[in-house]
């Protein structure tokens, strides 16, 4: 016997790519990061708009009696980067930033919250001899993760040479803490380099780590997988009803949606455009979701029209500014999703 469900999806595409490849065009930040010269208080404040918005759409809209409702909001990734060139906040920070994800998801029970990424690093304990003796080195622990995902070992000469030295360094993380109820459902930490770090920007004490679990969880009898763009080139170890892929530049990859028949692929990326693809019977994905679909502001400035509006790059810092205040919170693209779902 199968369980009814109506699955309310909000996607949210807003540019928040980090930028650090040395290329420092006015154009270029214009067109990939809005996101990133506002402070992490003015980015929740965007974030509540937002999930308000959908939250009050989604509350109109009639369900039959019987089914479960449950409502899923997705964030690209980096939307809590340092800046639009920096990818990592303090540990601090971090923190300080989860106890408003927390207290903002408590406000909305029903939405299963996917806020993005937070980039953030925390210092690692010096390379001592007596730190060695007793395995508090995290540095180790992060080289031993390291290791146990094949191909995944970031710049070790360097990670190595810096712990030898003894002298202070950094361990950062690319991390989606899902919320549902107040709650973190999932922590978890980005397991494929997608350019993590970058030593002119970031800094050459800082090391990417990847993290060393699966994105498994479950809410109200649904299961959910996510990914985080450079991982999309890989599949799930296990099927899934609601896949989320999160990113700052990635296609979708059909042939990796891991879906149970009827299951929901969801994409929300920095710069591509939202979408909602139904798996078959068989569990594959073909074309996106056309169907109960409500599209929320205009397309997002085109790098074109961004390479117009900065060529006069003594007034860029205006622009940018009054470009991100216009994108995210009344041009940023988001579509809204009604979808019906019955679990086996």
């Amino acid at each position: 016997m199968s369980t009814p469900y109506r699955v309310n999806v909000a996607l949210w595409q807003v540019p928040t790519m980090v930028v650090n490849g040395g290329n420092d065009e006015a154009e270029q930040r214009l067109g990939t990061n809005v996101t990133g010269g506002m402070s992490i208080d003015e980015r929740m404040d965007i974030l509540e708009y937002r999930l308000q918005k959908a939250v009050t759409y989604f509350n109109g809209l009639p369900v039959d009696g019987g089914v479960r409702s449950l409502t899923v909001f997705a964030a690209p990734e980096y939307l809590f980067a340092k800046n639009e060139s920096e990818h990592f906040i303090t540990q601090h920070e971090k923190d300080r930033l989860l106890a408003k994800l927390a207290g903002l998801s408590k406000r909305f029970p029903s939405v299963v919250l996917f806020p993005g990424t937070i980039a953030w690093k925390k210092p690692a304990i010096r390379s001592s001899r007596l730190a060695r003796v007793f395995k508090s080195d995290r540095g180790a622990r992060a080289d031993q993760r390291r290791t146990a995902l094949a191909g995944q070992v970031s710049d070790k000469a360097r990670f190595d040479q810096k712990r030898a030295s003894g002298n202070q360094y950094y361990l950062a993380e690319n991390t989606c803490y899902v919320m549902h109820a107040g709650n973190p459902v999932l922590k978890y930490h980005k397991r494929n380099n997608g350019g993590e770090t970058n030593r002119a920007s970031d800094g050459d004490d800082v090391f990417w780590v990847p993290g060393p679990r699966d994105s498994f969880f479950s809410v109200d009898g649904l299961d959910f997988g996510l990914q985080i763009c450079a991982e999309m080139g890989s599949a799930l170890t296990r099927n899934v009803d609601v896949q989320v892929a999160i990113a700052s530049s990635h296609p979708v990859m059909k042939a990796n949606a891991m879906l149970h028949p009827g299951g929901f692929y969801c994409y929300a990326d920095a710069i591509n455009p939202p979408e909602v693809y139904r798996a078959d019977p068989v569990g594959q994905i073909n074309d996106p979701v056309r169907a109960n679909v409500r599209r929320v502001g205009g397309s997002v400035m085109s790098k074109a029209q961004a390479t117009d509006r900065a060529k006069d790059i003594a007034k860029y810092k205006e622009d940018t500014d009054q470009f991100a205040e216009q994108v995210t919170k009344l041009r940023g693209r988001i579509r809204y999703y009604a979808l019906d779902y019955d679990k086996a």
